[in-house]
């Protein structure tokens, strides 16, 4: 496999993870604002209010940004965090190796521990397993 050629694999956020955020976080818009008008609740409704702005900005930043994303020609899988702008690398940049191991992908870290990647909770199935595919074919070495 010709991994200068070949695309980088994005994971993106499951869809109902992404939708769920946002109708919970417009649940609790709308409760917090009917509680912050209740008299002696007032901190309680605000309190709801932000936790469900956080909730809305996260289920809508899911929907646009990506879970993962693995680089063949690196041969590093990168974790994009929902908030910020760094995404951590897991693989060769870091002297690991990365491999599927049945239907699991593990990596090999630098001092050589074999550990898990557990990627399945929110991740998009089927981007997962293209990006299984793409390990399982050797572009995960360095």
């Amino acid at each position: 496999m010709d991994n200068a050629s070949t695309p980088v694999v994005e994971v993106r956020y499951k869809t109902g993870y992404s939708v769920t955020q946002i109708v919970v976080g417009g649940v609790f818009l709308a409760a917090g604002c009917f509680f912050a008008g209740i008299p002696g609740s007032t901190e309680s409704g605000m309190m709801i209010v932000v936790a469900g702005a956080i909730l809305l900005i996260f289920g809508l930043l899911a929907l646009k940004r990506p879970y993962c994303s693995f680089d063949p020609a690196e041969g590093a899988l990168y974790l994009h965090p929902l908030i910020g702008g760094r995404s951590r690398p897991i693989g060769a940049p870091r002297g690991e190796r990365l491999y599927l191991d049945g239907d699991e992908l593990k990596r090999v870290t630098a001092d050589g521990k074999e550990r898990a990647l557990k990627l399945g909770f929110a991740a998009n199935a089927e981007d997962l397993a293209r990006l299984k595919a793409a390990v399982d074919a050797g572009a995960g070495s360095p």
